[in-house]
């Protein structure tokens, strides 16, 4: 064995990945975040399957059964001030939600990771001009300018010609009306990651076996896939897990001042908005989709803070 694989051997290094049997094993010992990571596969089964046992649509109105209470005669969760359900509302807003946050994911790792690993692993101008693009976009107040975004899109869709305006329209019939919300999140949701993956990948090149495998004649490939992006998939793992509820909160807000979803519609946004207007007469109507993303929130947290610990190779095994 040569000197330079030794030394890369004699490191000290912590295991980079833990085997996936050892990572459930680990997660399987997190009861909270293994009872949460089954109430969120089951709500999300629930609400992709619920054209399948819901008696009625989320558009569906019937004047005779309006703003009618939960666990009464017209539906599990009641109806709202136009007589919908708001259990099939409730089921397809979901579904939009879970949208936004896998494409939201979908954006992370797609433009976040390749940008942060390209960062960290070329180093000079490309690092600058990469980490002072990230921080121009989080000087920015990414709300504020969410909304004008969103605005301008839905004056696109709306009323706009030419062929951006055709393509903003097709991609919005495909969406659900939720192109808004993908433009924004295309945006803005990259920054994070690639600060994280970035840092990380600094980190790890400057590491001994990473020496050791240039010493070996490693090209800058194998180098970044089976050392750096080894050792990146747990903090890539949690903070995709950790920005989820981010996302669904964008989502939300977006909605909830009239640049997500466009009725009828719905979003747990739109609902928690439609049912604040009637608070003091018939609050179950607000109560019940803010108590959901609440929920679904927390949730997607626990398992975020499981998948932490069972991916750390320091952490202890507890419960």
């Amino acid at each position: 064995m040569s000197s330079i694989e030794s030394a890369g051997l004699s490191a000290g290094r912590v295991p980079a990945t833990l085997a996936p049997m050892e990572i459930a094993r680990r997660f399987s010992h997190r009861r909270i975040a293994l009872v949460s990571a089954a109430l969120l596969v089951l709500i999300v089964v629930l609400a992709f399957s619920s054209d399948l046992w819901l008696t009625r649509g989320y558009a569906d109105q019937d004047p005779l059964v309006r703003n009618q209470p939960p666990l009464g005669d017209a539906g599990l969760l009641g109806t709202d001030q136009l007589g919908r359900d708001l259990l099939a509302r409730l089921m397809f807003g979901i579904r939009l939600s879970v949208a936004a946050a896998a494409f939201g994911v979908l954006v992370q790792l797609a433009v976040g990771v390749p940008l942060g690993l390209l960062a960290g692993y070329r180093g000079g101008w490309i690092d600058s001009v990469a980490m002072r693009s990230v921080d121009v976009m989080l000087a920015v107040p990414g709300l504020l300018i969410a909304l004008l975004i969103g605005m301008n899109i839905k004056e696109q869709v709306a009323s706009g010609s030419g062929a951006v305006a055709d393509v903003l329209r097709s991609i919005d019939r495909l969406t659900a009306g939720l192109t808004p919300v993908f433009v924004v999140l295309v945006v803005f949701f990259w920054v994070s990651m690639a600060r994280i993956v970035r840092g990380e990948t600094r980190g790890v090149m400057a590491r001994d076996f990473v020496r050791a495998a240039r010493g070996r004649g490693a090209g800058p490939f194998r180098i970044v896939v089976h050392h750096v992006l080894r050792n990146c998939i747990a903090p890539i793992t949690v903070s995709v897990a950790l920005l989820v509820p981010v996302t669904m909160l964008t989502e939300a807000a977006m909605s909830l001042v009239g640049v997500g979803v466009d009725p009828p519609r719905p979003s747990l946004g739109v609902m928690i908005y439609e049912g604040a207007q009637q608070i003091n007469s018939f609050p179950y109507q607000t109560l019940v989709p803010s108590i959901t993303f609440a929920a679904v929130v927390l949730l997607v947290g626990f398992v975020g803070d499981g998948l932490r610990a069972a991916l750390d190779p320091t952490t202890e095994q507890g419960r």
